[in-house]
């Protein structure tokens, strides 16, 4: 014998029990099961059902940074609509969630969430789950970012790069090998040991690790290839060069360290300042050049570097 639950009382009253008893009675005659269509019902392309989807059919095989999705995904949404029917959620629900991430004083993250539920209802319109994207014409909680030009003065790099010797050899050697090749966090942590040719001092980073999705090669001048010789295991090295606390995984988190070295330097900076800080004092001696292909911060081109001369030093300047 099977239970079928109508619903709380008061909420459904007496009269109105019975009638739902009734219409269930007659579905049981006729050989279906309510419960079971209940129990359906309610699993049916709920907003976790899509989220599964979502990762696994799209974010995995296109985004690069699939993980960075399923973080946020946890962690804003899920908590709020998992068990909710993906087609019921409403745009007043969607301005709702927003409103409540800006109050809790992260704007940025309010603008990631939408756009990350813009492109999972956009997946969802695309495979019949709903008939409507109900973040569509949604601003940015936040308004209009600024894009970030701060970039260190070499003193500022000097009481960097200083008290970068107060941290693990492997963590000061990607802040400072980020300032000495001017390559992204994500390339500078993910580095493999098969990417490096010390003898000509080259990095080649592979297309399937690059953010434009380009293969190409980073020159090595001596302070780099110091640092990396400084951190080569003996024998055959092989996997990352930065391996992190899970199995298989590089190092990413740099938080704590970060926060440490701004105290110790003195200097207020985002990891991603370092890189362009390196791109541009590179131009600055390379000659001034300023044109949009030379420029570090272009993401379809990479920094233009005097250390293309071979011999001279990393990047645009010795630190030290």
């Amino acid at each position: 014998m099977r239970r079928l639950t109508l619903g709380p009382y008061p909420v459904i009253g007496l009269a109105e029990a019975r009638g739902l008893a009734a219409a269930a009675l007659r579905e049981v005659h006729h050989g279906n099961d309510p419960a079971a269509a209940k129990q359906e019902a309610r699993a049916a392309d709920t907003f976790a059902d899509l989220a599964r989807l979502y990762i696994e059919r799209y974010a995995k095989p296109t985004k690069r940074t699939w993980a960075r999705d399923g973080w946020l995904c946890n962690r804003e949404l899920l908590p709020s609509w998992r068990n909710r029917k993906a087609a019921e959620i409403s745009r007043k629900d969607v301005i709702a969630l927003l409103d409540r991430i800006v109050e809790r004083g992260v704007p940025v993250l309010a603008n990631r969430t939408k756009g990350l539920v813009s492109k999972m209802f956009n997946f969802a319109l695309r495979r019949g789950i709903v008939e409507v994207n109900p973040a569509y014409g949604i601003g940015n909680p936040s308004g209009q970012e600024r894009q970030r030009d701060r970039v260190l003065s070499e003193d500022e790099i000097r009481r960097t790069w200083t008290a970068l010797d107060g941290e693990s050899f492997k963590v000061a050697a990607i802040f400072r090998l980020t300032l000495l090749t001017a390559q992204r966090k994500g390339e500078v942590c993910g580095m493999r040991w098969d990417e490096l040719d010390f003898e000509n001092g080259w990095w080649t980073i592979a297309a399937a690790r690059a953010k434009n999705r380009l293969s190409h090669r980073v020159p090595l001048g001596p302070q780099s290839i110091a640092i990396l010789r400084g951190l080569k295991p003996a024998g055959d090295a092989t996997g990352d060069v930065f391996p992190g606390g899970k199995r298989g995984l590089a190092l990413t988190n740099l938080q704590k360290p970060t926060v440490r070295i701004k105290t110790a330097s003195g200097v207020d900076f985002r990891f991603h300042d370092l890189r362009r800080t390196a791109a541009s004092h590179m131009t600055s001696a390379a000659g001034g050049e300023q044109d949009s292909e030379s420029r570090g911060e272009r993401h379809h081109r990479r920094p233009r570097s005097p250390q293309l001369r071979r011999g001279e030093t990393d990047g645009a300047y010795q630190v030290g």
